[in-house]
């Protein structure tokens, strides 16, 4: 996780089956993705990524009032669970 000096806190996560023992490369190209997923994320100046994001879209669409979130742009997306969230809230 990585935390700005806003407070927000970051992160990022990976889906991925590492050979036991032993890590070496497998897990050095993995850091580096999570790595470069933390920065772009920080970068595009999101307080939360993708899937935080389209989870929070349902609450704000529910809450009383004017709701904002900077979410990643979407040339960054890995999927169309937040647009969807949006076009529906």
């Amino acid at each position: 996780a990585l935390t700005t000096d806003s407070g927000c806190v970051l992160s990022a996560n990976s889906v991925q089956s590492l050979p036991r023992g032993d890590l070496g490369p497998a897990a050095d190209r993995c850091c580096a993705k999570l790595r470069g997923e933390l920065l772009a994320l920080l970068e595009s100046g999101a307080c939360a990524c993708e899937h935080t994001a389209d989870q929070l879209i349902v609450f704000m669409a529910l809450a009383g009032g004017t709701s904002r979130l900077r979410a990643p742009p979407a040339a960054a997306l890995s999927s169309l669970h937040l647009p969807t969230a949006v076009h529906f809230a």
